[in-house]
């Protein structure tokens, strides 16, 4: 497909013979005998958490092994094969250029050295190499690969090899390892700008920004900068590691610092917004370096030189509050194993030692009910057999009886779960008002704020199969007309508590009411979600951060794969108000012999993209072959630019198409149109070398 430099686009395979040895950790049997969990405990139905050990007996009514101590188990190193291949692969990728060097390690490709603790194979010269060769300033650091202490340069050459086969197949877990880097390596982020940004942040969404070192069981302080709700409790532990403030900051951005935000608050108090100004703006703001010596000094105690459990640095109002932390209640919890023992675990909670003051933008309180789902004070839940349906016939409105037969609750009408409740996520509460944050990020955010009770004009716009009216509610209820005050798309507003795109019904404020006289907002409320933490619903219109399609066309290119981009234009159901609207996207990497099933579903090309470098790493990973006796090809590329980009030819593809499903397949043999079949098959509807020459053939010249 490249128009320059193809003497050098190859797959090479490996010139020494390939190497596949017996998997040594089941002898080729594709299963291994492993001790069952029962046995980390012994013979006893309640245990305690921290009483687990190794070599203990079994468990004699164990629901897994049935007392015998050991179960079966397939062999995770060969993959049930018994055979593994003694080959490496090392792919360096140059972003910038598209340059593409490999590097295949077999036994005798690389000289073993001598180490102290005995010979090794040294990686090191192997990938300056490729860093060399493509562009990169640094080599993707590697740890020598040690051989077996029987191996030495007097051995016959096949033991040599059989020896250096196994420790290269003891590297196996990743045989395919691509370093994708960039000539020009992004700095490392200042932590005193990090730290401003997530500031100006918070502020802008009203939350606490929280600087938290903790002590760890080694007695050594972990550092973790969050955001949180006010009034919530301290979470039982920390999502990362960092030893200090600058390395907690560098791996939190702002993504990052609202990860797990709903489960952090559930049991925050919710309040009505009134957004205020800072009502200060201290030097040591942005200054992380006196931030972290003030938190270090918090975490001993000064009337008794005593060490603290931790301490924390609260942004709030324009102000940093400084306060330690204290150890608390302790709580019990009970957890069944599927040996059929019950796990005791006991947690001592965390305490504030002073609270601060309470935000300038809180208002009133909101009130809450209980969950309707929960059982206060047990794992019990309501069974979906008796809890009503979201879209049922008038006549079967309300709550059910329990269902005798059910087969999770036995006509009792509830049932344990070990998850926590899907309705409140374990908050055991819900909402009559939804406070909603809609913002860019940068200086735009509307706080809005939704209640059951008002009576907003909501004509009714279609109605569903079984009768239910489909009523459709003014602009302040419609997320999508907000995006458009912003300046941003509504395919773009991303809902933060579990990081994925708004869905439709709340981009355009369409509710299915189970009855003429239901309250439309109380239903918009239950679908958007009436039980979040704190009542608060953060959603973000920030367009993706990742590689662009021509950009991920290039890469798979070079690497030898094939990039597909699949589309569907739901233009035929434009005017069904509860069916899918616009184009929906989707960019996969795969092996080009593989065939990509993954289906659209995002709302732009840029999500898909998002997605598709999110998860490219375990692209890679399927593209390895399945067959121990084949090799892994070693991938090479010249530098070439980008190919234009394909978005717009390919909506144009979609649209001729509308209602169907188009995918455009790149890779080195040229470019394919598939239209999908209702059966699951796809017809070929051109092949040619390139985009522009099959929408040629296809009758779509040009860019009209």
């Amino acid at each position: 497909m490249p128009e320059n430099g193809t003497d050098a686009v190859v797959s090479l395979r490996p010139s020494r013979p390939l190497s596949v040895i017996t998997c040594p950790d089941c002898d080729g049997l594709t299963f291994t005998l492993r001790p069952c969990g029962c046995t980390d405990y012994g013979d006893r139905f309640l245990v305690d958490q921290a009483e687990t050990g190794v070599g203990r007996e079994a468990y004699r009514d164990c629901q897994v092994c049935r007392g015998a101590g050991s179960v079966a188990t397939a062999c995770p190193r060969c993959r049930q094969r018994g055979r593994r291949r003694a080959q490496l692969v090392f792919t360096m990728v140059n972003l910038d250029s598209g340059a593409v060097a490999s590097a295949s390690v077999l036994p005798g490709t690389v000289a073993p050295t001598r180490a102290d603790a005995g010979w090794r194979l040294d990686l090191a010269p192997l990938l300056r190499g490729l860093a060399d060769t493509v562009g990169l300033p640094d080599a993707h650091p590697e740890p020598p690969i040690p051989l077996p202490a029987g191996w030495h340069p007097e051995l016959p050459a096949d033991r040599r090899t059989e020896l250096e086969a196994r420790a290269i197949a003891e590297r196996d877990r990743i045989p395919w390892r691509v370093v994708l880097g960039r000539a020009d390596q992004p700095p490392a982020p200042d932590p005193d700008a990090r730290l401003a940004r997530l500031c100006a942040v918070a502020d802008l969404l009203l939350l606490d920004l929280v600087v938290e070192a903790r002590r760890t069981g080694f007695g050594d302080l972990n550092w973790e900068v969050r955001y949180e709700l006010p009034g919530g409790d301290i979470p039982a532990g920390q999502r990362g590691q960092a030893r200090d403030l600058p390395a907690a900051l560098a791996a939190t951005d702002v993504a990052e610092a609202l990860v797990d935000l709903r489960a952090r608050g559930r049991a925050a108090p919710a309040h009505e917004l009134r957004p205020t100004p800072p009502t200060g703006q201290r030097p040591d703001r942005t200054d992380a370096d006196q931030l972290e010596r003030r938190i270090f000094a918090d975490c001993v105690d000064l009337a008794t030189g005593t060490g603290l459990p931790g301490a924390q640095a609260i942004w709030r109002d324009g102000r940093w509050w400084h306060t330690g932390l204290r150890p608390g209640g302790r709580t019990e919890q009970l957890t069944e194993r599927p040996t059929g023992q019950v796990v005791r675990r006991h947690t001592t909670a965390l305490l504030r030692r002073a609270e601060p003051l309470a935000p300038s933008w809180w208002g009133d309180p909101i009130r809450y009910a209980p969950c309707p789902d929960c059982l206060p004070g047990s794992a019990l839940r309501v069974c979906d057999c008796v809890r009503p349906r979201r879209i049922a016939h008038p006549a079967d409105a309300g709550p059910r009886p329990a269902d005798p037969d059910c087969p999770d609750c036995g006509g009792t009408g509830v049932h344990p779960r070990r998850l926590a409740c899907h309705r409140c996520r374990g908050a055991q509460r819900t909402y009559p008002e939804l406070l909603v944050t809609v913002t860019d990020l940068a200086d735009r955010v509307v706080h809005l704020h939704w209640r059951a009770g008002d009576e907003p004009a909501a004509p009714q716009i279609a109605a569903q199969p079984a009768g239910q009216p489909v009523v459709q509610l003014p602009e302040p209820y419609r997320l999508a007309s907000w995006a458009h005050t912003l300046g941003v798309r509504p395919e773009d507003l991303v809902d933060t508590d579990d990081n994925v795109p708004v869905e439709q019904y709340l981009r355009e404020g369409v509710v299915t009411l189970p009855g003429p006289d239901a309250d439309p907002v109380r239903e918009h409320l239950a679908q958007a979600g009436d039980s979040r933490a704190a009542a608060r619903l953060l959603v973000l219109g920030v367009v993706p951060s990742a590689p662009s399609v021509p950009e991920l066309v290039r890469l798979a290119l070079g690497l030898d794969l094939a990039l597909v981009v699949t589309v569907q234009d739901c233009a035929p159901l434009r005017d069904d108000p509860v069916s899918v609207h616009g184009l929906l996207w989707s960019v996969d990497v795969c092996a080009r012999s593989a065939l990509s099933d993954d289906l659209p579903y995002h709302g732009s090309p840029e999500a898909a993209a998002a997605t598709c470098w999110e998860y490219v790493d375990g692209a890679f990973a399927d593209a390895v072959p399945v067959n121990p006796a084949e090799a892994i090809p070693t991938p090479a590329y010249p530098g070439v630019g980008l190919i234009d980009d394909p978005v717009p030819a390919i909506s144009r593809l979609a649209r001729r198409y509308a209602g169907r499903t188009v995918s455009v397949r790149f890779d080195r043999s040229g470019c394919v149109v598939l239209l999908h079949q209702v059966d699951g098959c796809a017809r070929v509807l051109a092949n040619a070398p390139d985009l522009p020459t099959a929408m040629d053939a296809l009758g779509l010249p040009g860019t009209a």
